[in-house]
């Protein structure tokens, strides 16, 4: 009788021990995986007299842009080149990775008065 009891907490323990599951997994990154994350741009965009300020936004090639609208006129800012065009008011964001040098054209779709805007990415 010992030797079953015996038998049995034996197999209770390598069945215990066998479903202990620590395991390390190392991960190994290359240089490419290392870097840091695109650096963020906010630009706070107002409207003022009929005008984008700023009316020129300059960043560098590979930054996030997050504009941030702060009037609380609802527009439809457009920005064709990184196919945007979105209706913002006050506390609403645009972001884009600003992936492509250039110099873009930002507008206001529905504006009684013409507003232009360049985004220059160097």
């Amino acid at each position: 009788m010992k030797k079953v009891i015996l038998i049995i907490i034996a197999l209770m323990f390598l069945l215990v021990a066998c479903n202990d599951k620590n395991v390390v997994v190392q991960e190994t990154y290359s240089d490419t995986q290392m870097q840091a994350q695109p650096s963020e741009n906010i630009v706070e965009m107002r409207i003022v007299n009929q005008k984008f300020d700023p009316d020129t936004i300059v960043v560098s090639q590979g930054e996030m842009v997050k504009i941030h609208f702060m009037n609380s006129d609802q527009i439809i800012f457009s920005l064709p080149a990184y196919k945007i065009s979105e209706r913002v008011s006050s506390n609403s964001y645009i972001e884009l990775l600003a992936d492509q040098k250039g110099i873009f054209e930002f507008t206001c779709d529905d504006c009684e008065e013409p507003m232009i805007g360049v985004l220059k990415v160097v």
